[in-house]
């Protein structure tokens, strides 16, 4: 095995290991007797000494013998006491140490002093597995690690707000909640991983010392408080990173002293008039909506579940406006600070008949509100009568669901189409949709979704749609293609992996996957579609690369499938395709799931602003069977 030479040359004093030419010795011992014409010097199974013609004088019994005293803890071998102290030589000698493999970096120290010693670090050369320097006289001497030069790895979560005249302004800090936090480095090593914890600053900055050159991941966790739709929640993301000063920074479409709505603190009563006649939801998706669209206030509402009846026109819907939404946050409009907020129906109609049978769910009508405020305490009442949208923008909906359907197996073996499979959407975004600079956080809207059959092949033709909002938004396509997975003998799906794109609008050509998932999953180098038990709570997780694309990133990401806490850890990796979970995340007993992404995108590179995004990217995932640790 190759190694790279250490090229360092420095003196390390070695607190608490002192060595003398007179240490006991352990009794593995050759001698040698060595004239002017050279000669070799070798201790089985430990270092060889080469002595070229002309370097001695005089002929010289030469000895190695092992030390009986305690090595340095980077000792790859042991102390070797190389004998006579008063031998030196007129040309370099080569000593050389054989070093257990697995070791990238090796160095040979030897003693600067016949007394006790201190340690010199050789320039050391690599050959197959022997480590091999020059001395220029003898002493103590042995193989290790090359101490690492450390760094201070330094930065903060901050935050841009871009407000509707276009003025940014960049602050430490997140926009909470669910609250965020830079909590530890792992640096990798053979057997797992070193931990740098980290205790963040009040303002969000952080500092980590002594962390290696080279890659490394960064957790940052977001912590979800308790709502009425689900328990508190903790995510980290570990992502992989070489730089010291990583760029932590999300865009939000938002003013800076915006107020996050709180859960039961602003109910909200809308009466509105002039709906097209209502198609009822069947999910909560699959019929019509009423949706609220506010980028200055960073709004984004689905109010009024199962409140209208089939037909009607015209009704009276009351909701908690931080329960409406499905986004990370919503904030609360204030119209003396500029905010403009549009409600709008996107109406559902069939598309084809029989086996090609469709849906298309499309803006209608809309109302820009500039004079909502809603409080961040008290109920708020207002008044909506929709208007026609200007139906002026087209998507050509090309379904191409047969090629998505022949991905499923790659998904899972127990893959099907979920409910909402195979479809395309338009959704419109606040100011940009390229990266670096699109607005996280879920303040997108959606204009059109259309859904066709699952496992077949539809030309739907042009769909138009309402194209009401003012220019600083921006529209993407959206194809999402989604499967649940049902273990052997269950009916209920215990999770789901989905293939997705986000391309600019216009986009070209039929819709069809441009990247499948990553092949032959294994967990602890066992299949990972067969449910296993008995799994290491530090599992090596792997994969081979997709069969259609090329990915640019994987994201590994374990969840919890049975009752209990909810704590789910995803690792961008950008240098394999292999990566261990590291300790702590994984706990015995619980059940686990794990999602293996592919990820292609041209800005989605090492060393990214790891919390901005934007298109185009392409994702897709496969799942594991549910493993038992």
């Amino acid at each position: 095995m190759a190694r790279r030479p250490s090229v360092v040359l420095s003196v390390l004093l070695l607190a608490g290991c002192v060595f003398q030419m007179s240490d006991p010795q352990q009794g593995d011992s050759s001698k040698t007797l060595v004239g002017p014409e050279g000669g070799v010097v070798s201790l089985a199974g430990g270092p060889t000494l080469t002595i070229p013609a002309g370097a001695l004088a005089t002929p010289t019994e030469v000895s190695i013998t092992q030390s009986a005293a305690v090595a340095p803890s980077a000792a790859l071998t042991a102390v070797y006491v190389f004998s006579p102290a008063t031998a030196s030589f007129v040309q370099p000698a080569t000593v050389s140490f054989p070093v257990p493999s697995g070791h990238p970096d090796v160095a040979v120290y030897w003693s600067t002093s016949s007394g006790a010693a201190q340690f010199q670090q050789m320039t050391t050369a690599m050959e197959g597995d022997r480590a091999s320097a020059k001395v220029m006289k003898l002493g103590l001497g042995y193989a290790g690690a090359p101490p690492q030069a450390t760094r201070t790895v330094s930065g903060a979560l901050s935050t841009v707000f871009w407000q509707d005249d276009g003025t940014k302004t960049s602050r430490n800090g997140v926009v909470a909640p669910p609250m965020m936090r830079v909590s530890a480095i792992f640096v990798p090593k053979d057997d797992g991983y070193d931990v740098v914890r980290i205790v963040p600053a009040p303002d969000s900055s952080f500092s980590a010392s002594g962390v290696p050159p080279g890659r490394y991941l960064l957790q940052i966790d977001t912590i979800y408080p308790p709502s009425s739709r689900s328990l508190a929640a903790t995510y980290s993301q570990l992502v992989e990173l070489t730089t010291s000063t990583p760029d932590l920074s999300m865009v939000v479409s938002a003013r800076p002293d915006l107020q996050i709505a709180g859960e039961g603190s602003s109910p909200v009563t809308m009466s509105i008039a002039n709906l097209t006649p209502w198609v009822p939801n069947l999910n909560g998706f699959t019929g019509d909506l009423i949706m609220i669209a506010g980028s200055q206030a960073h709004v984004y509402s689905r109010p009024g579940f199962g409140q209208i009846g089939s037909g009607m026109t015209a009704a009276t819907l009351s909701f908690d406006w931080a329960a409406a939404t499905t986004a990370d946050r919503t904030g609360l409009p204030d119209a003396s600070k500029r905010d403009v907020e549009y409600v709008y129906q996107r109406s559902t109609s069939p598309l084809g008949s029989g086996p090609t049978a469709g849906v298309e769910r499309t803006a209608t009508r809309f109302q820009r509100l500039d004079s909502l405020t809603i409080g961040a305490a008290g109920s708020t009442s207002f008044q909506v009568a929709l208007a026609d949208a200007p139906s002026t923008a087209v998507l050509h909906a090309d379904l191409r669901n047969s090629q998505f359907a022949a991905l499923l197996p790659q998904i899972n073996p127990y893959a099907v189409p979920s409910s909402t499979s195979g479809g395309v959407s338009v959704l419109a975004v606040p100011h940009s949709i390229a990266f670096p600079d699109s607005p996280s956080g879920g303040a997108s809207t959606s204009l059109l979704w259309v859904q066709g059959p699952a496992t077949l092949d539809i030309d739907y033709g042009a769909m138009t749609y309402g194209q009401f909002l003012p220019p600083l938004w921006q529209e993407m396509q959206y194809v999402y293609y989604s499967a649940d997975i049902t273990a052997p003998g269950t009916s209920s799906p215990y999770w789901s992996g989905a293939l997705l794109s986000m391309l600019p609008v216009p986009a070209t050509g039929p819709i069809a996957p441009a990247l499948s998932p990553p092949l032959s999953p294994k967990i602890q180098g066992r299949d990972a579609f067969v449910p296993q038990s008995g799994v290491s709570e530090v599992p090596l997780i792997s994969w081979s690369p997709p069969s259609l694309g090329t990915a640019t990133s994987y994201v590994v990401r374990i969840d919890p499938v049975d009752a209990g806490d909810f704590q789910e850890v995803a690792i961008t990796v950008y240098s394999g395709t292999s990566v261990r979970i590291p300790a702590g995340f994984l706990h015995l007993g619980r059940q686990y799931a794990a999602t293996i992404t592919a990820v292609s995108a041209p800005w989605d590179k090492l060393d990214r602003p790891p919390l901005r995004t934007g298109a185009p990217v392409h994702m897709a995932d496969c799942v594991s069977a549910i493993f038992t640790l």
